[in-house]
């Protein structure tokens, strides 16, 4: 949404929509022993939607407690806040809000 209201062009606003998405998408498909060392712990850490994806993975299928793994939702929770600081900054720059007078 953001980028929509950002970019000059459809095309522009799409190309880096699906930039981003094989971005988060990537980590997810690395083989089995590449997802070993501490490279690829942190790119799955810093990847929000793999970081997310692992903690809830962890609670609902190997039954470990809420405290377990919470550092996993270090990079989602730091996303969230971002995108919601970046969407209330930009927001009054490009909605315009019309009070409907009363009748």
């Amino acid at each position: 949404m953001s980028r929509s209201a950002l970019a000059r062009s459809n095309r522009l606003s799409l190309s880096v929509s699906l930039f981003v998405l094989l971005a988060l998408f990537a980590p997810t498909q690395l083989p089995g022993g590449a997802k070993q060392g501490w490279a690829a712990d942190f790119l799955l850490r810093a990847n929000p939607v793999t970081a997310g994806e692992h903690y809830i993975g962890k609670i609902v299928i190997d039954q470990h407690s809420w405290t377990d793994d919470v550092s996993w939702l270090i990079s989602p929770v730091t996303a969230a806040v971002v995108l919601v600081a970046i969407a209330v900054v930009a927001a009054p720059r490009f909605l315009t809000l019309e009070g409907g007078g009363s009748r």
